[in-house]
């Protein structure tokens, strides 16, 4: 049985603020708990799992940085190598924690899994839409779809 799971701890946010003169909103613990995550699915569950940010600790092992950003198109980009592929996996986990924002759409509210790129100032929404999510995953050939989201608006 092919288990394989996409962990993402989004620490870095520089463009996010609650005022144009505060400070950053930057996160402390998701990187922390998406590495927690990741050893207890590794160590326990059988998976195979990939970190977003990583860094190498040696040749063979990795942790999740939370020095790093993760830009959009590199979470659109693991996330569709994880759900969209042919390969005959059994199981794909995506486990994400870090700042979900809402983004405006006339009177509609639309959610999004920030990313490090995202600026609602310059009305950059950068990252991936709950929505866009949902279409991945009903596109999906695998067969258990686990989504664990630990953000704001996560539902």
């Amino acid at each position: 049985m092919r288990r394989d799971a996409l962990v993402v701890g989004i620490n870095q946010n520089p463009f996010l603020f609650d005022t144009p003169t505060s400070k950053s909103k930057h996160l402390k613990t998701p990187a922390c708990d998406a590495e927690a995550i990741a050893r207890l699915l590794e160590e326990n569950g059988d998976f195979r799992v990939k970190r977003l940010p990583e860094k190498a600790i040696d040749d063979e092992k990795f942790q999740v940085d939370p020095k790093k950003k993760v830009i959009a198109d590199e979470l659109l980009d693991e996330i569709t190598k994880l759900f969209l592929t042919e390969d005959g996996r059994d199981t794909a986990l995506l486990f994400f924690a870090g700042h979900g924002v809402i983004k405006p759409l006339g009177q509609l509210e639309q959610i999004l899994m920030a990313t490090s790129d995202v600026n609602p100032q310059s009305k950059k929404w950068n990252g991936l839409l709950l929505r866009d999510l949902w279409e991945i995953v009903e596109q999906s050939h695998v067969k258990e779809q686990i989504i664990w989201l630990d953000s704001c608006h996560s539902g």
